[in-house]
């Protein structure tokens, strides 16, 4: 596939994905989201979903790749960014995709 075709893609369909991220509670608030990533890299094709979902509920950005310096970028980068409405926690994982996943179901479920 094509990255940019990939990154268009994400980009157009943002705003119905964060329609399936959680219903607010009118006693509890907003639900937190949590989003995982595999083989992230530097995290530029899926920050605009992560930074619009912070936008409306507090977020939780799970990169995974096997590249910790690629995961330094990428934690630089969203920590960079200016502050959204709720709150975005970034918690990198180092690891092959499906390491990644089994950590992130086992501390994210």
């Amino acid at each position: 596939y094509l990255t940019r075709t990939e990154d268009a893609l994400l980009r157009a369909i943002t705003p119905d994905l964060l329609l399936f991220t959680g219903e607010a509670d009118e006693r509890q608030g907003v639900s937190p989201t949590t989003w995982v990533e595999c083989s992230a890299g530097n995290g530029h094709k899926v920050a605009p979903l992560v930074l619009n979902s912070a936008g409306v509920r507090p977020t939780t950005y799970v990169p995974m790749d096997v590249s910790a310096s690629a995961l330094e970028v990428n934690t630089r980068r969203f920590a960079a960014m200016p502050q959204s409405a709720h709150p975005l926690h970034v918690q990198a994982l180092v690891g092959t995709d499906e390491e990644g996943l089994a950590e992130a179901a086992a501390r994210f479920a």
